[in-house]
């Protein structure tokens, strides 16, 4: 498709919380994120906001949403002030994105128990 027949533009993208939220902070944060991208008369309605799996070190929200902006740069500048939103409501929420951890177990030849 050529650009100057563009009438909307796609964001899809995941956030990875950490595995210490607890649910009643990830029900507050969903519905926070969709009332937010509702605000925006740019963004069509129905956004996708769903906690979408359990990874290994987080729990992962899927944001699917259009917005009718067909010029890059005023939806890459809609996106940007999504993001920083989004950051807000995580830091109102207390939560934080997940930092991949890895656990590593050694063992002491002669040790005693």
């Amino acid at each position: 498709m050529n650009d100057s027949e563009r009438i909307s533009r796609r964001a899809r993208f995941s956030i990875e919380l950490s595995n210490e939220t607890s649910a009643e902070q990830m029900k507050a944060i969903l519905s926070d994120i969709r009332k937010m991208l509702g605000g925006f008369d740019q963004i069509e309605a129905f956004p996708t906001v769903r906690f979408k799996e359990f990874d290994s070190n987080s729990f992962d929200i899927l944001i699917i949403y259009f917005a009718m902006l067909p010029l890059l740069e005023d939806f890459l500048a809609l996106q940007e002030e999504v993001n920083f939103a989004i950051l807000k409501i995580l830091k109102d929420n207390n939560a934080s994105f997940a930092m991949p951890s890895t656990t590593v177990y050694t063992k002491t030849e002669g040790a005693i128990n």
